[in-house]
């Protein structure tokens, strides 16, 4: 793998009053990180658990014969792994993590697909399937399911 890249996004307010406390409140605010996303380029895919839709499948079995049931998805290859994706929630459902996710994209469009040749790479994710919000997002970005267990899904979105 190569390593991973971290894209952040800064807020820098303004601030026009002349009241000395509001100001120094203000800025408090400027200047901060309000959401940041990891990257990184595989060259190579593991292959990933798959669904399990057996419910025999209980805490008392053990864990070796849990996942020799559940089938492999292989990841496309070459992929940039998209992971750690977290906005402040005071800047949530503000458009930062599509610019994140577009942030993403455009350097691996650009600086990656330029080393490997003009090759198209792929994002790939993982979600927990309860995290509702992430998953809206990442369905309204561009993302489809590669393949959905009974915790998380993979998600790729495809140049």
């Amino acid at each position: 793998y190569e390593p991973e890249t971290y894209f952040v996004a800064m807020h820098y307010g303004h601030n026009t009053t002349t009241d000395n406390a509001v100001e120094d409140r203000l800025n408090d605010e400027k200047n901060r990180i309000i959401g940041v996303v990891s990257a990184q380029l595989r060259r190579r895919a593991p292959l990933i658990a798959g669904p399990s839709n057996d419910s025999s499948n209980n805490r008392e079995s053990s864990s070796s014969t849990a996942s020799a049931t559940l089938p492999s998805v292989p990841l496309p290859t070459p992929h940039v792994y998209v992971a750690n994706m977290k906005v402040d929630e005071t800047m949530q459902r503000k458009g930062v993590a599509t610019e994140l996710l577009s942030s993403v994209a455009r350097e691996y469009a650009n600086y990656w697909s330029g080393r490997m040749g003009g090759e198209k790479i792929p994002l790939v994710l993982s979600v927990d399937n309860n995290n509702v919000g992430a998953v809206t997002l990442y369905e309204k970005a561009g993302f489809e399911y590669l393949e959905q267990n009974n915790v998380f899904c993979m998600m790729v979105r495809w140049p």
